[in-house]
């Protein structure tokens, strides 16, 4: 599989979200303001996952961009033993675009909105609570989708 279409398949498991959200939104009551900003935060996190899977797409050398971006991310996670960075170092091109995207989501944006959802509990911040959660519940949705993309190409899932 090359990279575009690795990029292609990770880009459509967040394109599902992205148009069930509008078609959602399309269909909701204006007056239904809790349930449109969801659909809202959930199609932005989308967006944004999309985005994730295509980064490096413009540079000349995306899969040697993405492997040094990718290493220099696992330096500063303390779950990453160097036999996984002598993986990354030498998987092929298409599971570096796989990995990539879906390292960064985990390792930095989930584990944020979930510090985030401790703190907004620990001083009741229900609004932050709920954006927090739908950005988590959204970002976990579509990783699972990329992951399940990812075993059928035989890419490594004991990140």
């Amino acid at each position: 599989m090359t990279i575009k279409e690795v990029e292609g398949q990770m880009c459509s498991a967040a394109q599902e979200i992205i148009n069930e959200c509008e078609k959602k939104l399309e269909e909701l009551p204006a007056d239904s303001g809790l349930e449109r900003k969801a659909q809202k935060i959930r199609k932005g996190v989308a967006s944004f996952c999309k985005k994730l899977a295509m980064l490096g797409h413009a540079v000349e050398n995306p899969a040697g961009w993405r492997r040094d971006r990718l290493l220099a991310l696992m330096d500063k996670w303390p779950d990453y033993s160097d036999d996984k960075k002598r993986h990354i170092q030498n998987c092929p091109d298409s599971e570096i675009t796989y990995l990539h995207a879906l390292l960064w989501a985990e390792n930095d944006f989930m584990k944020r909105y979930k510090a985030d959802i401790e703190k907004a509990r620990q001083f009741n911040e229900d609004e932050n609570i709920f954006k927090n959660e739908t950005q988590f519940k959204t970002m976990a949705r579509i990783t699972e989708k990329w992951r399940e993309f990812g075993k059928t190409e035989g890419f490594s899932d004991e990140y």
